[in-house]
């Protein structure tokens, strides 16, 4: 008797497995399937707020996209600062940052600003592609050959930048400038070997506060003054470095420009 009920038992257990159906079974599949696709790959760019300031600090607006930034007035985006949903920091082995994925035309931007090792560094990037000039609205440059870079590389990422075309010509001025700076044209305070590293010509420096105790000092080769002037009052200082000078020597003038 118990060994036919046993029997029984394990009989309608066996049953009761065989009751599901091929289009259950293909239901319950797919479910699986459907619940194990990965999800769709996140870029910073997809993900951010972007915060902007006036030219006094005070918040002038809050933009999910550039395009969005951009249609605001040029003087509420003197300063934008970028924060991503996932987490507001941007290393690399952070929780938050670790859940995106670059996109291609990101990372070309981080490759052409010489970011390409700091990933977190897109940031910087979309802060500037938001800004009115780029950042320079106060036109306080020509950029630095670094700094032509870094922009260069926001333009990777924001080609349509209202502003693109200023932007350019002031990277332009850069170049020229740091061009004439390696040829030994502009330089700053300090003593230089005429003929090494500067150039005989007319030179000015410029202050936009008026001069405090500038001096300037022309050397020949038996280490002669030649000529000298301390300047402490006005905005403009001139002097002309011969070719027969040895040494030309100048302290709290600022920026030299060959003229």
């Amino acid at each position: 008797m118990r060994l036919f009920a046993a029997l029984g038992a394990g009989a309608i257990l066996l049953t009761g497995c065989a009751d599901t159906s091929p289009e259950e079974s293909a239901e319950t599949g797919s479910a699986v399937a459907q619940t194990s696709e990965p999800a769709e790959p996140l870029s910073p760019g997809d993900d951010m707020t972007l915060e902007c300031q006036d030219l006094d600090g005070n918040d002038t607006g809050s933009f999910a996209t550039l395009e969005e930034a951009w249609k605001a007035p040029r003087e509420e985006r003197v300063d934008c600062d970028v924060a991503f949903a996932e987490g507001d920091s941007l290393e690399t082995d952070s929780l938050g940052f670790s859940r995106y994925t670059l996109t291609d035309v990101e990372q070309e931007a981080l490759e052409a600003a010489g970011y390409e090792d700091e990933p977190e560094n897109i940031r910087y990037l979309y802060n500037i592609c938001a800004e009115t000039d780029m950042g320079d609205y106060e036109e306080l440059m020509p950029w630095s050959e670094s700094q032509n870079q870094e922009v260069g590389g926001a333009l990777v990422l924001c080609p349509e930048h209202p502003d693109r075309d200023t932007v350019e010509k002031r990277m332009k001025k850069g170049e020229e400038e740091d061009a004439a700076r390696n040829r030994g044209e502009i330089f700053n305070d300090g003593t230089y070997r005429v003929g090494d590293d500067i150039q005989p010509g007319t030179y000015v420096a410029e202050s936009e506060e008026p001069f405090e105790g500038c001096y300037w000092e022309r050397v020949d080769a038996s280490g002669n003054t030649i000529e000298n002037n301390f300047v402490s009052s006005g905005f403009r200082v001139q002097v002309t470095i011969s070719t027969s000078d040895y040494s030309f020597t100048a302290n709290r003038c600022g920026e030299w420009k060959k003229q």
